[in-house]
């Protein structure tokens, strides 16, 4: 005779095993994106040192909170991830056309870093609102995550884009 657990447990372990082989493949295609673009390893070596800094401090917030390491929170660390290369390339962007400003004096490189902050401050705020949203309705928060909601993120970001750059313009 024996056991099998079935059901929600079983789903678990499921998803578990999965995420052992998402994550870390997410985490090098991040850094293979970095590569690519840059064409050096330093360069995109320096903007992916943010993630490991972020994924400390959720580490930290989820131990602070003592709310266990669940599939959701392994899905919410993968796009931590992606949050901390982008806040790091638009600070390096940030400081790249400050000083194209100062020395160049091109207004076009002031209006775009800041049409890009408001899409990055905006990128976080529905990130950060949206899982929380969620569970307040009854959803589940990885539900945040899905392609549609992503999408939808991305679509209104490239609106405020555009918008913030015809009304600086």
């Amino acid at each position: 005779y024996w056991t099998i657990w079935g059901g929600q447990f079983e789903q678990m372990i499921s998803a578990a095993n999965r995420l052992k082989i998402v994550i870390p493949f997410a985490l090098a295609l991040i850094f293979i994106l970095l590569y690519t673009m840059f064409g050096n390893f330093r360069d995109g070596f320096l903007m992916f040192t943010g993630v490991p800094f972020a994924l400390t401090g959720g580490i930290m917030a989820l131990w602070l909170r003592d709310i266990p390491m669940s599939i959701s929170a392994a899905v919410g660390f993968i796009a931590l991830s992606g949050v901390a290369v982008l806040n790091g390339l638009f600070l390096s962007l940030v400081v790249f056309a400050g000083t194209w400003v100062i020395f160049g004096n091109q207004s076009i490189n002031l209006v775009v870093s800041i049409a890009l902050f408001c899409v990055v401050i905006f990128a976080s705020f529905i990130g950060t609102v949206t899982p929380l949203i969620l569970n307040r309705l009854g959803f589940n928060p990885a539900l945040a995550s899905g392609p549609f909601i992503t999408t939808t993120n991305d679509l209104l970001g490239l609106a405020i884009y555009f918008l913030t750059i015809h009304l600086l313009l």
